[in-house]
């Protein structure tokens, strides 16, 4: 981590922070789990040249099937899928040692040579024509759910040419292990190029309202001059303590020990962190689990992708996600915030939550 980062010494001159305008009419919402796998397994089975798929968690047996039987039908095609070194795809693998050949150890390295924390990313580009940009991973509870568990998901359907032509040049850059080249898509948000930047100033630019899903919220206002400018927290907190605005809402999943049916991540530290300013509203409650990564603003412009709004995440993983202000997708995100809102059980101010240590 950089001096900037960890310092408490100010950062003289921090380079202003463009807000990107955002894809406009190039991109389709589905909604999980209302969706199910039926989106992902129809993009496999309409492919006819190259499915490129860069995946962390991948659990899908439905998914994994519609993949060999496409290699089966269409042994030409160009299929690719780059994995999470520490999250092996054993649902590909029938003796849980030898993946089909078509499935590669994501390599993905940082600007200065580093390999990431995790290969977080979840995308996948279809004929090279086509691109999903997710929340989701290939597991059953985020694709349509499960007894267990049932994810609340984003995946974005991207057809615009500039935006896939970045996401196979990031699939090439993490496939042969070297560092990515400049972004030539401003409204995609990547890992390690402009996240915390773009994260942070889609969150200065709000006027009126802040929506915000995610599962996992450690950003705090502490550190350097870098590591304050970007802070997520901080900006929640200047959102309402300078610019005053009374519409800003967070909804977080259970807090450890809630749930008997799966883990969950500790946002207790951000919670307490977030007390100060009471008329941020948080809940932790929510008919499904919380695994998207949402942010919508003044509901005109949203986020959404792999991203969890942590400074891991932000900063030294390999992520992606997208900035969008096509009106209807954006509609139909806050329609689904709201309905996810009002299904909760009396959300409570910041302030009444208790601080325990944080998940990473």
């Amino acid at each position: 981590m950089s001096s900037s980062w960890s310092s408490q010494q100010p950062f003289t001159s921090p380079a202003p922070i463009v807000l990107p305008m955002g894809a406009d009419a190039t991109v389709t919402l589905f909604v999980e789990p209302e969706s199910k796998a039926d989106i992902i397994l129809n993009a496999i089975g309409a492919a006819q040249q190259s499915i490129w798929i860069e995946m962390y968690e991948f659990t899908d047996s439905n998914v994994a099937n519609a993949l060999m039987a496409k290699m089966i039908a269409s042994p030409n095609i160009d299929l690719q899928l780059l994995y999470d070194p520490k999250s092996f795809p054993a649902v590909l693998s029938p003796d849980g040692v030898q993946l089909p050949s078509w499935a590669y150890q994501n390599k993905a390295v940082k600007a200065d040579g580093s390999s990431p924390g995790y290969c977080h990313a979840k995308f996948m580009i279809i004929d090279g024509s086509s691109a999903y940009i997710m929340t989701a991973n290939f597991t059953e509870a985020a694709l349509g759910g499960t007894q267990e568990a049932t994810n609340r998901e984003y995946i974005i359907c991207d057809t615009d040419s500039q935006d896939i032509q970045m996401l196979q040049a990031i699939f090439q850059a993490d496939k042969q292990g070297v560092p990515l080249p400049a972004s030539t898509a401003p409204n995609l948000v990547v890992t390690d190029i402009s996240a915390h930047a773009l994260i942070r100033a889609l969150l200065d630019s709000a006027q009126q309202s802040i929506y915000m899903q995610v599962e996992a919220l450690a950003d705090p206002n502490t550190g350097g001059r870098t590591a304050q400018s970007h802070s997520v927290e901080g900006a929640l907190l200047n959102a309402v303590q300078s610019r005053h605005l009374q519409d800003v809402k967070i909804m977080l999943p259970p807090l450890p020990g809630a749930m008997t049916t799966m883990l969950t991540v500790d946002n207790s530290a951000a919670i307490s962190d977030l007390q100060s300013a009471p008329s941020i509203m948080i809940t932790t409650q929510g008919q499904y689990y919380m695994h998207a990564k949402l942010i919508i603003v003044d509901q005109r412009l949203a986020f959404v992708g792999s991203q969890n709004f942590t400074r891991e995440s932000l900063n030294y993983n390999r992520e992606v996600g997208i900035l969008i202000k096509n009106a209807n997708v954006v509609k139909t995100l806050t329609m689904t915030f709201m309905a996810d809102w009002a299904g909760t059980q009396a959300p409570q101010a910041a302030a009444t939550s208790t601080s325990v240590p944080n998940a990473q």
